[in-house]
């Protein structure tokens, strides 16, 4: 019995033009372009200008899509937007992306899961081309964090900046495609990065502005150690469940904001370690 998969079959990026560098930011709080690089390996990152929204940078990646892999976006089923800088609460980022590419009889939704947005996107959008439901679906990672950064903290305004990601899922022969993902939630984690203002128990208010709620609250060590130890033990679950081991493995690629998470997380789980030597020549790191 054949399997239906869903591959990646087209990619689109986009990043607004603006740039703040790390010599920019040393203008800005106590920092040092050298010591920016030694923990979080990041030089540059791109800023929106005031006005533009999430769902502007999500049509940018998209039209970049279209233009490496022409097809008919009417064809389109549905429209999943990674975010959590929305446009505004409601209507739905993916509403407005809908609009702006004048779209016809889809549908589309949110998913709010932070840095890790786009990958619950991606799994979700794979369900549903799996389920042999929808053919083509277009899944989008959006977000422009400038618009909740405090740029007088250091801990936070090295890290983030904007842009938009695009791809296009479509059914595959198995063999091909999206194998499996694991996923884990730790609420108690939420002390260390969130944003406590504008939901339902810090409404907006005078107070909230003036107390700074509305800016992302970041615990740099607490979040780092959890990613670390995460990583490597997530890996690792997934692989047994496919009955692989590092030595299987070509590439390995991290979504990192620290620099050096996914070597630590590499030394935690030997598999991986002794499959790339130690070295870099097997290992990409995807940094934001």
């Amino acid at each position: 019995m054949t399997t239906t998969r869903a591959k990646i079959t087209a990619l689109g990026t986009y990043v607004p033009p603006r740039v703040l560098s790390n010599a920019d930011l040393e203008k800005m709080v106590d920092t040092t372009s050298e010591w920016i690089l030694e923990r979080v390996g990041i030089r540059e990152r791109h800023i929106a200008d005031k006005g533009v929204a999430a769902s502007d940078l999500a049509v940018a990646a998209v039209k970049n899509l279209i233009e490496s892999h022409p097809f008919d976006l009417q064809e389109v089923d549905l429209i999943l937007v990674g975010t959590v800088t929305p446009d505004m609460m409601y209507p739905s980022t993916a509403c407005l992306v809908q609009h702006k590419l004048g779209i016809e009889n889809t549908w589309g939704f949110d998913v709010s899961a932070g840095c890790s947005g786009f990958v619950y996107a991606l799994n979700t959008g794979v369900k549903f081309v799996e389920s042999g439901q929808y053919r083509k679906v277009l899944v989008i990672g959006a977000d422009v964090n400038s618009s909740m950064t405090d740029y007088t903290d250091r801990a936070v305004c090295i890290i983030f900046g904007d842009g938009a990601g695009a791809v296009l899922l479509e059914p595959c022969a198995d063999g091909e495609g999206v194998i499996d993902h694991v996923a884990q939630v730790e609420g108690m984690g939420g002390q260390y990065l969130f944003m406590p203002g504008g939901g339902s128990l810090n409404p907006a208010s005078h107070e909230t502005v003036d107390q700074k709620m509305h800016y992302i609250h970041q615990d740099g060590k607490n979040v780092f150690k959890y990613a670390v130890k995460k990583m490597a033990e997530m890996t690792e679950r997934v692989l047994e469940r496919n009955k692989l081991t590092g030595q299987d493995v070509d590439c390995f690629i991290a979504h990192q904001p620290p620099g050096d998470a996914a070597g630590k997380s590499r030394h935690q789980y030997r598999s991986l370690r002794e499959h790339d030597g130690g070295h870099d020549s097997h290992r990409h790191a995807d940094c934001d």
